[in-house]
């Protein structure tokens, strides 16, 4: 599988404060699942301006899952791939030497729908 990613950088002054906000977009070759980066600029802007006011960042969940099995970059890759394509998902760092994933989703998205998307990727999330 095949994928590209494209890395938009947008730095933000909001007020006082200036906000740096980096987002990783993915677009897989055989889903041809479009982008819209006006949305999620929407997204970025708001969760941006609550984050200059002290608030929190509005439905962005983060979940943490062990993982079993991989060894090298070529995990790495197949796994954030495979859950780049779970929609709802707004950004996927996967840690070789930690061994696990750092997803950020909304509430659309389960820890069950992460795992299933590990496993899909031919690794075993562990509990």
């Amino acid at each position: 599988m095949l994928c590209r990613s494209v890395l938009i950088k947008k730095t933000l002054s909001l007020l006082i404060a200036a906000v740096a906000v980096t987002v990783a977009f993915a677009a897989c070759a055989e889903d041809n699942k479009p982008i819209n980066p006006i949305e999620s600029g929407n997204n970025i802007i708001d969760n941006a301006r609550a984050a200059a006011d002290g608030e929190e960042a509005q439905g962005i969940i983060t979940t943490v899952v062990s993982i079993k099995g991989m060894s090298c970059g070529k995990c790495v890759n197949s796994i954030t791939a495979e859950l780049n394509k779970i929609d709802g998902v707004f950004d996927v760092v996967v840690d070789l030497d930690e061994k696990n994933a750092t997803v950020e989703h909304d509430s659309s998205v389960s820890e069950d729908d992460i795992k299933e998307g590990i496993m899909a990727a031919g690794y075993t999330p562990v509990d």
